[in-house]
């Protein structure tokens, strides 16, 4: 009913009733969380919850995304694995726990992990009927870091093959074309980021950088002119600030 207030109130009167109940805190630690990202007490009821219900893969995995939007991330990472050793968690949980395993590990520089985590929900994601392509994303955003082009453009294509529409798929697919010096391909998925939903001034900014250099490529210079007159009248931030 989107009254987070009354919710907080409820669960703190809940927990005077029955303090250290590992499922109110749960819910108050999540709620907390969602409302203040940064919450320390947030961070305390979750891991709280953990140490009174330990085999709760929920409440690892709430503690889990609250270290890691607190930079904490080799708690993420624990409590993350933790979480996955659990039984009974479904296609919808390993997907969101062995991505934010990925992406934890990544951060403190265990890439052998990472890059089994991202496997592991890649498998998951691509049996899904309802296919995640941020998760997807985060695989690709990790693999940019190691120079795998071509293990990014397979990621960037099953993305692409499910949902077409999704703008950082196209735009990296674009920029690739424009990397291997093939114009005409880099020209027409720079016209696809622009159709595409979900894009900010950057992103459009930076497909009109690659039709501007593919027209120019191919010799037609008025619609190169066209680009470049767009790119100057779009400063990004930088540039304004200068």
């Amino acid at each position: 009913m989107n009254r987070p207030a009354d919710a907080e109130q409820a669960l703190r009167k809940g927990l005077s009733a029955h303090p250290a109940s590992p499922d109110l805190e749960l819910a108050l630690g999540e709620l907390l969380m969602d409302v203040q990202p940064y919450s320390l007490e947030a961070g305390q009821l979750l891991e709280h919850s953990v140490r009174t219900a330990p085999r709760d893969p929920d409440a690892r995995h709430s503690y889990a995304r609250w270290a890691h939007t607190n930079l904490r991330e080799r708690i993420c990472v624990a409590q993350e694995k933790a979480a996955l050793l659990l039984p009974g968690l479904d296609d919808d949980e390993l997907l969101q726990m062995n991505t934010l395993l990925g992406i934890c590990s990544g951060r403190v520089e265990d890439a052998p992990e990472a890059r089994a985590a991202f496997r592991r929900a890649n498998t998951v994601n691509l049996r899904q009927k309802t296919y995640a392509p941020e998760a997807a994303w985060q695989y690709v955003q990790f693999l940019e870091r190691f120079g795998a082009d071509a293990e990014v453009q397979s990621i960037v294509g099953e993305i692409l093959d499910r949902v077409p529409g999704f703008g950082p798929a196209r735009l990296e697919r674009a920029r690739y074309f424009d990397r291997e010096g093939q114009p005409d391909k880099a020209a027409e998925a720079a016209r696809l980021v622009l159709q595409s939903a979900g894009n900010d001034l950057n992103d459009e900014r930076a497909a009109h950088e690659i039709l501007a250099r593919s027209f120019t490529a191919l010799g037609d210079t008025g619609n190169a002119s066209r680009e470049q007159a767009w790119i100057e009248a779009h400063p990004n931030s930088e540039t304004r600030v200068k």
